[in-house]
């Protein structure tokens, strides 16, 4: 079956956004094809997601709950087998697109938008450049654990990006800009370049820090991440699962400590 795009998001328990992100698909219904992963939470949340996708047409898949890239994985390999198409967008429930153009994607890139959350802040680019001082304060974090590591490496990210934004809006103001990682939030790429980078997630992490192997993996694969500052996602922040700062930390140091044991 053809379906000129691909459009796969992973859901843990709250379909509360997916009718907002539908309404803002832009693309004819007849051109695109939903693919709703269900990271299984309960069998009540489960028959909420499929009665959903029966309502707007889409394709409903249910997982168990091995983390974002178990699940996005999974949902990229059913586009995979059983549709014939030209465009993949992965993108999370609790998004807005308000502009996007796909035929700025070309072979061998993956692409994101800005990525502007409710306080007005572009996400994007995740990383605008790898900074080795900053990902050797992040390893030394990792291995100690010492919260003085996490904020010396906050403050150089932090000092980084400011540099680098400023440098690109004053000197270089290109619309798309070759960058070392893009926010996980939303993203599109060709099929040809999808089945080039497959699996894109590595599975032993769970959640978070999902963005800085699929930079890895892009550069290994001479595929380009390019930030396009003329798409826009409103990002809501509020279709994952847990917030719970110590679920995020843990979460975030087990991601990291396979990070950097599996691209040493």
């Amino acid at each position: 079956m053809y379906r000129k795009i691909m459009i796969i998001t992973l859901v843990y328990g709250n379909y509360s956004d997916l009718s907002r992100f539908v309404k803002s698909i832009p693309f004819r219904c007849e051109d695109f094809k939903l693919v709703i992963v269900d990271s299984f939470k309960d069998n009540n949340t489960k028959n909420i997601g499929l009665n959903f996708s029966k309502s707007v047409d889409a394709d409903f898949i249910s997982v168990d709950n091995n983390g974002y890239g178990s699940g996005n994985n999974a949902g990229i390999k059913y586009a995979l087998d059983n549709y014939e198409f030209d465009y993949l967008i992965i993108t999370n429930p609790d998004v807005e697109i308000e502009k996007i153009d796909l035929y700025d994607v070309k072979d061998d890139v993956v692409m994101g938008p800005q990525v502007i959350n409710l306080n007005g802040k572009n996400q994007n680019p995740f990383y605008y450049k790898k900074e080795r001082l900053g990902f050797l304060v992040m390893r030394h974090y990792v291995v100690s654990e010492n919260a003085f590591w996490l904020y010396l490496y906050l403050v150089i990210n932090k000092i980084s990006k400011f540099f680098w934004k400023t440098y690109f809006t004053i000197f270089d103001k290109k619309i798309k800009l070759n960058v070392y990682a893009l926010h996980g939030s939303f993203f599109s790429m060709t099929k040809r370049t999808a089945k080039k980078l497959v699996p894109l997630f590595n599975e032993e992490m769970f959640l978070y820090s999902e963005e800085n192997h699929l930079a890895e993996l892009s550069k290994r694969k001479a595929v380009t991440m390019i930030y396009n500052s003329n798409w826009i996602v409103k990002h809501f922040e509020d279709g994952s699962g847990a917030s719970d700062s110590q679920f995020t930390r843990e979460n975030t140091l087990k991601s990291l400590r396979v990070f950097f044991k599996t691209w040493k």
